[in-house]
């Protein structure tokens, strides 16, 4: 099949949408989660099949359990038909699910995954019209006490506070800037002398004072007979 520019947008939109669906389940907006399929779309989960609006309604009451989940895409193979009707996409992926427990301990509840997507271009809007999720493996490891979330920094929110819906109207106080650190460029000098500028600190230059050591065995190679 010859690879059109037709054919890299419709992969590029479609990538955006496996994409987009990670986002919508990891921060729990389901509005988002939903704008990734078709109205009339199908999802087979395993232990869930049905339809978008079911499937997202399952999702508000499954999720909220975890204290965070992630949704980490890797290999993504997308094949779009040359009609640029429909395209076949085929996500290996790794979804993470933190449990959290009263006493301060947690579980690390892990899958290996693959989304296995057909999706279809109506109107010039590329979404899921079915979904079938392919479990390879699974793992449970217990998390030791006192090693769950929380502590300096910025940490994931699974709402509309969560750092990826503010970014674009923070700004950062001229004036704590410099609070991280020192600026490695202007500091160079206190870490010790420009090894280039101190050339001469360190012994002669040896091609400089290459006659100290010797004659040129070239130019007194009669010397030796």
């Amino acid at each position: 099949m010859a690879l059109t520019v037709e054919k890299l947008l419709a992969r590029q939109e479609i990538a955006d949408v496996i994409l987009r669906y990670a986002r919508g389940v990891d921060r729990m907006d389901w509005d988002l989660v939903r704008s990734c399929y078709h109205p009339d779309a199908y999802d087979d989960h395993g232990t869930f099949q049905g339809g978008v609006e079911a499937f997202v309604e399952m999702c508000g009451r499954f999720l909220p359990r975890f204290a965070v989940t992630q949704h980490f895409m890797g290999n993504m193979l997308i094949e779009v038909e040359d009609d640029l009707r429909a395209a076949r996409a085929e996500t290996y992926a790794v979804a993470y699910h933190r449990l959290e427990l009263d006493d301060g301990s947690g579980k690390d509840d892990v899958f290996g995954i693959r989304y296995v997507d057909r999706f279809e271009n109506r109107g010039g809007d590329w979404l899921i019209a079915h979904r079938v999720v392919a479990t390879e493996w699974r793992r449970v490891d217990d998390v030791p006490r006192g090693k769950i979330r929380g502590g300096v920094g910025e940490w994931g929110r699974r709402d509309a506070d969560d750092v990826v819906y503010r970014i674009m109207g923070m700004t950062a106080p001229a004036a704590t800037l410099g609070e991280r650190g020192p600026n490695p460029a202007a500091t160079l000098g206190e870490r010790g002398p420009n090894p280039a500028a101190t050339l001469g600190e360190r012994g002669p230059n040896p091609a400089a004072t290459s006659g100290e050591r010797g004659p040129n065995p070239a130019a007194t190679s009669g010397e030796r007979g």
